[in-house]
């Protein structure tokens, strides 16, 4: 059973889109509630906030988002929270 989630993994990572800018990303689709952006070099659907940011410092001083800490983004001065 380990080999099977650890195979599953591993599939999803190398399946995943690769980019450089978020017009490198073309098959990633996100849903009406998302974007899609490029982050950390794979092409990734965030759910954009009300809060502003100029830095991700910014979003992790928020103590009333439920996004989780190690998901969190400041893009386009909105803190977004991603969905990997």
């Amino acid at each position: 059973m380990k080999v099977f989630i650890l195979l599953a993994v591993v599939i999803g990572y190398v399946a995943a889109e690769s980019c450089r800018a978020d017009g490198d990303c073309r098959h990633t689709q996100c849903d009406n509630n998302s974007q899609l952006h490029c982050v950390h070099g794979l092409c990734t659907c965030t759910e954009a906030t009300d809060f502003s940011c100029t830095s991700l410092a910014n979003c992790l001083d928020l103590t009333s988002w439920d996004c989780p800490r190690d998901r969190r983004h400041c893009i386009d001065g909105r803190c977004r929270c991603t969905r990997i």
